[in-house]
């Protein structure tokens, strides 16, 4: 197998993983609003931890939504790097990342860059870090609402 073939399908995995985000930014999405109905609806009432934990679950739930932009933005991206959408280059030409850095700056989603792009895998675990705290977030947000419903049994 060839580097060029290497990076499409290294970009087709890291695509598809992406979209992954997409149902945890739905769970998450249920979460936050759980979290809010309760909160509207017992303001005042709740013990005040109960209330803090509550609060906790609905900034996790906004810094969720922040990372599932970016994840999804990414997926779009890496999917189209595999399906040669950008140029008909490789993915692994680096003229065809420059022009995405380049393209990215000029849009205001990254710093722009001198020199050498980073390479593709470098831009992989980076997107996968992003999907990692996408992850975090939802998780936190369900302990946090776990935490309120357990503490009410006990």
């Amino acid at each position: 197998m060839s580097s060029n073939s290497n990076a499409e399908m290294l970009a087709g995995v890291t695509a598809a993983l992406l979209g992954l985000g997409r149902r945890i930014d739905l769970w998450s999405l249920a979460l936050l609003l759980v979290a809010i109905i309760v909160l509207a609806i017992s303001a005042g009432v709740l013990v005040p931890w109960r209330s803090g934990c509550l609060l906790v679950s609905v900034l996790a739930g906004i810094a969720q939504k922040y990372f599932s932009l970016r994840v999804a933005l990414d997926a779009a991206l890496f999917k189209r790097l595999a399906n040669h959408e950008f140029r008909k280059s490789s993915v692994q030409d680096g003229e065809t990342l420059m022009a995405l850095d380049s393209a990215m700056a000029d849009c205001g989603l990254i710093k722009a860059q001198g020199g050498l792009p980073r390479d593709l895998t470098d831009r992989c675990r980076g997107a996968m870090r992003l999907l990692y705290s996408q992850a975090i977030c939802m998780a936190l947000q369900l302990g946090a609402l776990f935490a309120v419903v357990v503490g009410g049994l006990f």
